[in-house]
């Protein structure tokens, strides 16, 4: 599924993943609660880096450790619940230049520069500082006790 329309969201791996982490029980509450709140009004898009990350955290994370059929069921639901956003060959370039810039991981990098370019103004993850501006995209933990969910509707 493609988005449409800007959305508000990205959602980074992680908030996906603390969904089935049955060891942390306030951030699997939270985690659900953002992605019950951005599937039902379709503010929210993820990358197939996201689904694919989910994937293999889902299936080789000894927290979770979930046989890869039902880890495929997980991501299938996310990827119909959201929209899901290309990627380029040009992203992979942009976020050399974001990772190189903000002396971040690639893959997070990859993650803003996805964002940037699909119009998408926040990022939702606990992997930044929050409230940091990263190529004109916000990032936000929503995992924070100070988070405001009401900012999801």
């Amino acid at each position: 599924m493609t988005a449409t329309a800007s959305p508000s969201f990205f959602l980074d791996s992680n908030i996906v993943i603390y969904a089935f982490d049955a060891r942390d029980v306030a951030k699997r509450s939270r985690a659900i609660e953002i992605l019950y709140r951005v599937a039902r009004n379709r503010t929210a898009v993820v990358s197939p880096q996201v689904l694919g990350e989910t994937y293999i955290a889902l299936t080789h994370r000894s927290r979770i450790a979930m046989p890869p059929d039902d880890a495929e069921t997980a991501i299938r639901t996310v990827a119909r619940s959201l929209s899901v956003v290309g990627t380029t060959t040009d992203l992979v370039w942009d976020a050399v230049r974001i990772s190189s810039r903000y002396q971040t991981y690639f893959w997070d990098a990859m993650l803003c520069a996805t964002a940037k370019f699909h119009g998408v103004p926040t990022l939702l993850s606990e992997d930044f500082q929050d409230g940091q501006l990263i190529d004109g995209v916000r990032v936000v933990n929503p995992l924070l006790d100070s988070f405001d969910f009401d900012s999801l509707d």
